[in-house]
């Protein structure tokens, strides 16, 4: 419902003052944006706020492909093939290897946070929130785990 059918929904359907405000108060307590100008300054926050964690996640990826064409000499990204020798090879195998099985824990750990979560009474936006916040770490920890499991894999 938009704020000026709510508003006229108020002045039709309320016959008391005190009718008005238990209306009032039940349709305006949840929703963002139609109470005062305040909630719109806290969307515009939360949005830029996720603008900014995405900016530095693509960021963060490009600096990684740079570190991968400049220190490591990685020419091309085709699966495993981008690698030169046998050793590199078993490098990238290790390292994906142990990506994949972070990847299974952190799904299963992801399952029981959101069962965890649901008995919060969250609501859906902020359930989401949480959610997103967890997926954009890991994301992150993914690939700092990758740099750091191929410079300690390349040592051996």
């Amino acid at each position: 419902m938009s704020c000026s059918i709510k508003g006229r929904i108020i002045n039709e359907s309320s016959k008391t003052n005190r009718a008005r405000d238990v209306l009032e108060q039940y349709l305006f307590s949840d929703h963002v944006g139609c109470a005062n100008g305040r909630d719109f300054w806290n969307l515009f926050q939360e949005r830029a706020l996720i603008l900014g964690l995405d900016l530095v996640l693509v960021i963060g990826i490009f600096i990684m492909f740079w570190v991968l064409q400049r220190r490591l000499d990685v020419k091309s990204y085709k699966g495993l093939y981008w690698v030169s020798d046998e050793r590199e090879r078993e490098i990238a195998l290790k390292v994906h290897s142990a990506i994949m099985m972070g990847n299974t824990y952190f799904l299963y750990g992801l399952l029981v946070v959101i069962f965890l979560l649901m008995n919060f009474g969250l609501s859906t936006q902020r359930f989401g929130q949480v959610l997103l916040g967890l997926v954009w770490l890991y994301l992150l920890f993914t690939n700092v785990q990758y740099l750091w499991l191929w410079t300690r894999y390349d040592q051996d």
